[in-house]
């Protein structure tokens, strides 16, 4: 088990020793960091039919003047902070976006990272592949430590191994330039380092002026890395086209729906670019690369859409929010902690909700007043776990009073 002092992305969870991801709690306010991203470090699309603002909901914005600075300033500006629906399309195969955050973001226990993005499950199709799937573009996603210590993205990648890594119709070491078209309205040319080569084709549903990312320098964009095998079949009959993007089993961007486990990777997972398993203890960084690169017609290019990164483990409260709560905490006795066998709770009548670290209810219990909860957690797997109490509703009780208090569960 890994040692950490930091607990699931509650929104409202908070014990009395710890802060918001794991700082100490002072008597006075301080600014809780944000589990969400806070800035857009670099901005690489590929080619693609979405790399203009209108995917950012901002058809009217022109970017066309910019430099990459100047774009991820821009982008920082509407992406930072929790997830609100915009997306930020990668592109074909390479095109990537790396994010900071104002604080490093621990290996904890479990699931660490939240990936958004835009992929759903299409009912009735799939049948073949005997996969979930339906629109599933898979990004590949590294992470990085400021180990230099000077805040900027410029340390080591380490890859987060998925279900494909290992996979052998993947391409570990696939280099693709792309060519800046002339003029810039044209199909946009590609060659590979497997022999092959290709267009990023324009198509009658997306008629802005370029497909190529404008503002990147220079008359090539170049790209490396690991290529995951096609993803995208065509079930259509009769020539009718009816692309089905199947889903791959885990470790990438894109690839499940936001609230499935699919959509979550852990820190342990990391690489480097050897293939070799890294021990990370925390992360500063994040890139998120499209790992596909194949055209599904009249659909166009697989090209991974991020709407943003979470850290599972920050706690979101402010500590004076931790003051007011843990003042509260005296109404009940939580014991023994670590807990073996069974967990005893004790004091005012309440609601009791266990939730393990990935926010599932593993179990309810009604505490009365004048009684104890005596609570069989033989079944429960070893970990840590986050113990909702929740003040019994009575009248004239003021409605503070009812806010949750949290308490960390050890089971050994």
């Amino acid at each position: 088990m890994k040692n950490i002092s930091v607990l699931a992305g509650f929104s409202l969870a908070v014990v009395a020793m710890t802060g918001a991801c794991g700082a100490s709690v002072k008597a006075q306010s301080v600014q809780a960091p944000s589990a969400y991203q806070r800035k857009v470090w670099r901005y690489v699309p590929a080619p693609g039919q979405f790399v203009d603002a209108g995917m950012l909901a901002e058809p009217e914005a022109d970017l066309t003047a910019l430099d990459e600075a100047a774009v991820c300033a821009f982008l920082t500006g509407k992406m930072a902070g929790k997830n609100n629906g915009r997306l930020l399309s990668l592109g074909g195969y390479g095109g990537h976006v790396v994010f900071g955050f104002d604080h490093r973001i621990p290996n904890g226990e479990g699931l660490d990272l939240r990936l958004y993005g835009n992929a759903y499950y299409a009912a009735g199709h799939g049948a073949d592949s005997g996969a979930p799937g339906g629109s599933a573009e898979p990004g590949i996603v590294y992470v990085s430590r400021d180990d230099n210590g000077d805040g900027l993205p410029n340390d080591t990648w380490y890859e987060i191994s998925g279900s494909e890594t290992d996979n052998p119709r993947t391409v570990a070491d696939y280099r693709i330039v792309y060519y800046r078209p002339t003029p810039l309205e044209a199909d946009v040319f590609w060659r590979d380092n497997q022999g092959d080569s290709g267009y990023v084709y324009r198509n009658t549903y997306h008629t802005q002026d370029s497909y190529y990312p404008w503002w990147m320098p220079g008359d090539s964009l170049v790209f490396a890395g690991r290529r995951l095998p096609d993803n995208a079949v065509n079930e259509g009959t009769d020539g009718r086209e009816s692309w089905f993007l199947r889903a791959y089993d885990y470790g990438y961007a894109d690839n499940h729906p936001n609230n499935s486990d699919g959509a979550l990777v852990d820190l342990d997972w990391a690489i480097d670019a050897d293939g070799r398993p890294v021990a990370l203890d925390s992360i500063d960084f994040v890139k998120i690369m499209t790992g596909v690169r194949q055209n599904t017609g009249w659909t166009g290019e697989v090209s991974t859409e991020v709407a943003g990164v979470e850290d599972v483990h920050c706690l979101t409260v402010t500590a004076n929010a931790a003051d007011r709560l843990a003042g509260r905490r005296d109404a009940w006795r939580v014991y023994p902690n670590p807990c073996t066998d069974v967990l005893q709770v004790a004091g005012e009548a309440a609601l009791l909700r266990l939730y393990d670290l990935k926010g599932r209810c593993v179990g309810r219990r009604v505490l009365s007043e004048a009684a104890s909860v005596v609570w069989d957690v033989t079944g429960l797997k070893p970990g840590l776990y986050l113990l909702e109490v929740r003040a019994w509703p009575e009248a004239g009780r003021p409605a503070s009073d009812l806010s949750p208090v949290y308490y960390k569960i050890v089971k050994p």
